[in-house]
């Protein structure tokens, strides 16, 4: 599938940028590679989201989440609202974890990491 097809969350955009930048905060005192190589991996993570279409979180998916009951909640904010946003516009969530999306009213998934049966 072309990437211009692939969606990415803004959800998920944050989660990578934010480990990233976490791992960069913890480098007070570590050597000028480490620490250079934490920015060169930020950036990494940067150049690859730019591949691909970030989609916006919207009051929209948000008023979805704030809709699903605390037992589906539980499953994870940023999970949830990856599911909002993708039922809000029609998309598919891609993802290896079926465990807790499939417990999440209304999302569709599928998971790339296995091979479809014939």
């Amino acid at each position: 599938m072309p990437s211009s097809q692939i969606w990415i969350p803004a959800v998920v955009a944050e989660e990578q940028i934010r480990g990233r930048l976490a791992v960069v905060a913890k480098l007070h005192g570590a050597s000028p590679d480490r620490v250079a190589q934490s920015y060169a991996d930020f950036l990494a993570t940067l150049a690859e989201l730019r591949k691909f279409q970030v989609l916006p979180y919207s009051a929209a998916a948000e008023a979805v989440y704030q809709s699903w009951p605390a037992k589906v909640k539980k499953i994870g904010t940023r999970d949830c609202r990856i599911a909002a946003s993708a039922i809000t516009n029609g998309l598919i969530v891609v993802t290896r974890n079926r465990q807790d999306f499939e417990q999440i009213p209304g999302v569709k998934i599928e998971d790339w990491s296995v091979s479809a049966t014939p």
